[in-house]
Formats: structure tokens, sequence, C-alpha cells
């Protein structure tokens, strides 16, 4: 049977990297990414370019933990496809123009 397949969006990434917050609330997401994060072996992983991009930037040790998380997960292309489908998310209203990148991460997805 066949893992069902996950994209780890950036924001997941930096949860795992991230020092322990202070914040309950973030705290809590955290534990909850750290957990998950545990069981990755029961699904097959995606990453694309733009999460690489997005965990590479700041700080440079930071960056370097978070793309350490994302070592070893699959690679999905940036094709011209997605970039048509995120086009058509932004020109059909389903996001705001000023959700590009999220544009980008659902079509890539």
């Amino acid at each position: 049977m066949t893992k069902p397949s996950v994209y780890v969006e950036t924001s997941v990434i930096s949860y795992l990297a991230s020092r322990p917050s202070r914040d309950v609330i973030v705290a809590g997401h955290q534990q909850i990414t750290l957990e998950w994060w545990d069981m990755r072996d029961d699904w097959r992983l995606f990453v694309s370019p733009l999460v690489i991009r997005e965990a590479g930037g700041g700080d440079m040790d930071a960056a370097a933990r978070r793309l350490a998380f994302t070592q070893g997960l699959t690679l999905l292309p940036m094709t011209d496809l997605v970039q048509t489908l995120a086009g058509q998310l932004l020109a059909g209203a389903a996001l705001p123009s000023k959700a590009a990148e999220d544009a980008l991460h659902i079509a890539v997805a």
C-alpha cells in the first residue's frame, strides 16, 4: 500500500527548527509539529524550491537548522503548470493578490 503524500510547507519547518516559544499557543503548535514529525515515516513527504528558499532565508544559523529538516525530502518542481494554477488561484479571487507565494505553495502541492 502506498503511503499518503504530504506537502511540507515552510511553517512546519520553522516550528520544527525554532527555539521553544514562551507564547503558549506557539509552544503548542511547536509541540504538535514535533510529535507529528516523529511519525513522519507514515507519509511520503515533499517540499518545493519555494520552501527551500524561504527556509534558507534570514539568520544563517537559524536557516541551517531549518534546511536540515528538509534534507531527504522529495523536491517537487515548480513547473509551468504550477505557475499557471497559482495565477488562476489569484485571478479567480480564491486568494488575495498579496498571497502570491501562498498560491504557489497550494499549486505545487
